[in-house]
């Protein structure tokens, strides 16, 4: 049995952040000032707090605007907007819904997720996309209390879902993600463009179908 593991960001959503905080001119009037912002946003200490579960919305949108010095109302804005400036990929949805077909038919591979995110977000994701159901299951951070890259996380999910890494693929954009997953043995895909992923994933359960 084969077991595909997919993150969400740069996945199956689109993640470019310094183009959605564009939207608040008086915070990024141009696409340096959006990348600037973005990366003293979402690469923080904090917004790793907010993503293991740890910051309620109100709490992050808090430490974001004293740490930046800005309006508290208009962090909190960002902050409860930001689910919209992830947009679905067709590609990688189409090849969901591909492998859970492929799965009911007989193929013997299951689909799981593993993604870093906070739970209200998760929670609008899920509903909002209907081809969540094709998953096995999967994981978000939040949930757990753990965060990816650390090795806790990618534990609990071969744990929890009772598989050997050795018959796994984790899919990930982040390459600190990608190493940490390969230091435990898993195989992966680093994801630098979504719509060569069918392709890649495609390659690689053939390379490895005698082991199925």
């Amino acid at each position: 049995m084969k077991h595909i593991v997919f993150d969400m960001g740069g996945v199956f959503f689109t993640w470019e952040p310094w183009v959605y905080l564009q939207q608040f001119p008086t915070l990024a009037g141009d696409e340096a000032q959006g990348r600037a912002l973005a990366k003293a946003i979402y690469s923080a200490s904090d917004w790793a707090c907010f993503d293991q579960g740890r910051l309620t919305e109100a709490q992050i949108a808090q430490s974001v605007a004293s740490r930046l010095g800005a309006p508290l109302a208009l962090i909190a804005d960002v902050v409860k907007r930001t689910p919209s400036a992830l947009a679905p990929i067709a590609s990688t949805a189409m090849l969901l819904r591909e492998l859970a077909t492929e799965r009911e038919a007989g193929a013997k591979h299951r689909i799981w997720y593993l993604s870093n995110m906070p739970s209200s977000y998760a929670r609008q994701l899920q509903a909002n996309n209907d081809w969540f159901e094709c998953f096995d299951g999967g994981v978000f951070s939040a949930d757990i209390d753990m965060i990816k890259p650390n090795d806790d996380i990618f534990h609990h999910t071969a744990e929890r879902f009772g598989f050997d890494v050795a018959n796994a693929v984790f899919i990930d954009d982040h390459p600190a993600n990608i190493v940490a997953a390969n230091n435990l043995g898993w195989h992966t895909i680093h994801v630098e463009d979504a719509a060569a992923l069918p392709q890649q994933l495609r390659q690689w359960l053939a390379s490895h179908s005698t082991r199925y």
